[in-house]
C-alpha cells in the first residue's frame, strides 16, 4: 500500500476522479488496501483520443465492477467545447471535469473528491509558479475547495507525499494494470 495522507478519513464516503492511468489506479488500490470501500469511481471521457478514450472508460467500468464499487462515467466532446468557448484544450478539459465532478457530487450526495496528484506533480506546480513569477513556494495542498455552479467540492490529495517512482514500484510489485495515455509524454 502506498502511504496515504493520515488526514484522510477512510470511513467517510468519497468520489475518486479516475482516468484509468497509473496514478489514479494506484490511489484506488491503496484505498482498497487500507480498507476504504465507500468510494465512487468518477471517469470523464474527454473524447480526445478516439477508441483509446472509450477503452479507458471501459477499463474504469471493469475496475469498478471487479471491486464491486459504484461508478459514474460520462463523456464530453472537449474539442468542441474549447472551440465554442474559445478556450485552450486544457482549460476546456478542466472545466468539463469540474462540471462532471459537481454533477457526480450532487447525484451521490458526496462532496469529497479524491485526486491522485502526487509529490512530483506538486514539485512541478511549484516550479511553474516560480517561472510565472508568483510569490513564494506555493504548491498543492492536501485539501482545497472548489465551487462549481453553487456546489462546493472538497478536493483531497492523499498522495502528495508519494513520488512517481514509488507509484511505479507499487504497481509493478502488485502487478496492477493501468491504462497508459501516450499524450502524457508530450
Amino acid at each position: 500500500m502506498l502511504p496515504l495522507d493520515p488526514r484522510l478519513k477512510l470511513k467517510q464516503s468519497h468520489l475518486l476522479g479516475i482516468s484509468g492511468g497509473r496514478d489514479s489506479v494506484a490511489l484506488l488500490h491503496s484505498l482498497l488496501d487500507a480498507g476504504c470501500r465507500s468510494v465512487t469511481l468518477c471517469h470523464l471521457n474527454h473524447q480526445l483520443r478516439g477508441l483509446f478514450s472509450a477503452d479507458d472508460a471501459a477499463f474504469v467500468r471493469d475496475l469498478a465492477e471487479k471491486h464491486d464499487l459504484p461508478f459514474e462515467i460520462a463523456r464530453t466532446n472537449v474539442q468542441r467545447l474549447a472551440n465554442e468557448q474559445n478556450l485552450s484544450l486544457e482549460t476546456a478539459a478542466r472545466q468539463a471535469r469540474h462540471t462532471f465532478f459537481a454533477e457526480c457530487a450532487k447525484r451521490r450526495k458526496c462532496t469529497r473528491l479524491l485526486l491522485a496528484h502526487h509529490g512530483d506533480d506538486n514539485a512541478e506546480t511549484i516550479l511553474f509558479n516560480l517561472l510565472r513569477g508568483s510569490a513564494g513556494l506555493k504548491g498543492m495542498r492536501f485539501s482545497s475547495e472548489l465551487r462549481i455552479e453553487r456546489r462546493k467540492l472538497t478536493l483531497l490529495r492523499p498522495l502528495l507525499a508519494v513520488r512517481r517512482s514509488e507509484i511505479d514500484a507499487y504497481l509493478a510489485a502488485h502487478a496492477i494494470n493501468y491504462r497508459d495515455d501516450a499524450s502524457n509524454l508530450e
